[in-house]
């Protein structure tokens, strides 16, 4: 089967600026209405010629609505004040969207949206200073499900973690972990300046597995250093794949330096006259309205900053052939962005190359009650923490239910419970509550989906569960280009409800062969997008429960 190239809203919008003669840049909305309309989608479309003419909205909809009527696509067209059209769905065509899922499956929807720019995802990156805390499991959740879904609409795509192995705070970490070495071994520590070091169990683990290491020596910093973050990268890689996220590639900053890459990346900005000498320093110039001021490349030692290695990096980036890129970072480094994007141009390209998108803090409470801190590592609640307690699935979930820009906090309690009150577990149910219809159907023998007849499925809830599914690709597709996986949790928690909704008030396996087999189509088609949909958050879609 030939790969298509829209989702069916995209499908249907075309059709509308096919049907109106539309201008390719003309931009209205095309979506599902509130739960109180009573209609399939909903367009400002009226509205806005309205403004763009100067007519009147009721007016210029008689015409609009004549021409409409003549799309394949729409049953019935109602207009609405004060400018809008509300569409009720061809059933035809919604039961074909039906036949593509039951067709395809796991492959569903098989829709091709790659432009031929592949995509470099940079995501939880975080210095290996010590273990992931929950906030990077936010991040983390956030560019594995942008990048599953890329994948599925067919672009190429690099998961990268990106290691900031160079600078003061690996010293930092090797001076910690000596420190509690020394502790160890009983050595007087009282002339050393602890106010900078790390903290935590995690620095005296680390440090006794130095010792046991080097036979009870302190190597020097370099080892320490070395040894160090291995141990931490160890610790992020395990509670990463146990997070089910893997990384396509590890870039470790020190391999840019080694490699001479920052070096020429920053004596080609030298000489193409992007930087100036300052106090025995290099200064990148800053010459646009994105960055306030100039910035330091280059110290009087002859050291590079971590924006000199930066740009280096993005610039290797490109290299790579990646043409877009895709950086997700915590909210604290908001004031980095207007400096990376404001780089871009000395390297050849242009500041909307790279995308930033920056993810607020995740706070946690226990029945109401927020929890302070971890007692393991005494400063922050690390991943494995919460992993550990709630299992995977209810992380992963939870952590995707709002946007990147919004602060999330969720009970730790509540994902935990087995009840229909807890988001996860009724979506899962939903999905183990199709597998035990399909289970007795086979029993039945009523299970075969050969030569259905939809147009049996004349119920309202019917037709509401197979629209919902008909919008799954449209749903996937914002995900992408809001760059927020939101859209598919909600989706799958307002979809199960609606299934739910369907099981309580009518029965599947029913006196007429020909009913069963077509509600039996319905329940697989039901499954099929919960799977997926599950899959793509890399959630399980249990079988029983």
């Amino acid at each position: 089967m030939a790969q298509s190239k829209k989702t069916f809203v995209q499908e249907v919008r075309k059709n509308i600026f096919e049907l109106l003669e539309l201008e390719n840049d003309f931009e209205f909305s095309l979506e599902e209405p509130p739960q109180n309309f009573n209609a399939d989608l909903s367009t400002n479309v009226v509205l806005l010629l309205a403004k763009k003419q100067k007519t009147n909205p009721k007016i210029l909809s008689e015409e609009i609505i004549k021409k409409l009527e003549k799309s394949p696509y729409f049953s019935k067209i109602e207009f609405v004040s004060p400018g809008f059209l509300n569409f009720h769905l061809s059933k035809e065509l919604l039961e074909k969207e039906l036949e593509k899922v039951l067709s395809l499956g796991d492959k569903y929807p098989e829709i091709d949206l790659y432009d031929g720019n592949p995509i470099l995802i940079d995501f939880v990156s975080s210095n290996p200073t010590g273990p992931l805390h929950i906030g990077h499991g936010r991040g983390a959740v956030i560019g594995d499900t942008l990048a599953r879904i890329y994948k599925h609409f067919g672009f190429k795509v690099l998961k990268e973690y990106y290691v900031n192995d160079v600078g003061v705070q690996m010293n930092y970490l090797a001076q910690s972990v000596e420190l509690q070495a020394r502790i160890i071994k009983s050595e007087d520590i009282s002339s050393v300046n602890t106010e900078k070091l790390y903290k935590g169990a995690y620095i005296a683990e680390i440090a006794k597995k130095l010792l046991e290491e080097y036979q009870d020596k302190i190597p020097e910093n370099s080892a320490i250093k070395e040894f160090s973050v291995k141990e931490i990268l160890k610790d992020i890689k395990h509670d990463l794949i146990e997070f089910r996220v893997e990384f396509d590639s590890w870039q470790f900053e020190s391999e840019l330096h080694n490699k001479g890459i920052v070096k020429k990346v920053v004596e080609d900005l030298h000489k193409n006259g992007f930087l100036f000498e300052k106090d025995s320093a290099l200064w990148f110039k800053t010459e646009d309205s994105i960055d306030e001021k100039d910035r330091v490349i280059q110290k009087q030692d002859g050291r590079y900053t971590y924006f000199g290695a930066d740009i280096a990096y993005h610039w290797y980036k490109f290299e790579r052939g990646y043409k877009k890129l895709l950086n997700i970072w915590g909210c604290d480094h908001h004031g980095y962005v207007p400096r990376i994007k404001s780089s871009m141009l000395s390297i050849g390209h242009k500041p909307q190359d790279v995308e930033v998108l920056l993810y607020q803090l995740v706070s946690l409470s226990r029945n109401g009650e927020r929890v302070r801190m971890s007692t393991r590592a005494g400063e922050f609640v690390t991943l494995r923490e919460v992993r550990e307690e709630i299992g995977t699935d209810a992380a992963r979930y939870f952590l995707s239910t709002k946007t990147p820009g919004t602060h999330l906090d969720f009970d730790l309690e509540l994902a935990k419970k087995k009840a229909n009150e807890n988001p996860i577990f009724y979506i899962q149910y939903a999905h183990t509550r199709c597998c035990g219809i399909l289970r007795e159907a086979e029993k039945n023998q009523s299970a075969s989906t050969d030569r259905v007849d939809f147009g049996l499925l004349k119920e309202p809830l019917e037709h509401q569960v197979i629209k919902k599914i008909s919008l799954y690709p449209d749903v996937m597709y914002r995900c992408i280009k809001n760059l927020s996986s939101h859209h598919l949790a909600t989706y799958l928690l307002d979809f199960a409800g609606l299934f739910h909704r369907y099981y309580d008030t009518h029965r599947v396996v029913t006196q007429d062969p020909s009913l069963t087999q077509a509600r039996i189509a319905l329940i697989k088609s039901i499954k099929i997008t919960l799977r997926n949909g599950l899959s793509l958050l890399a959630i399980s879609a249990p079988e029983k429960m």
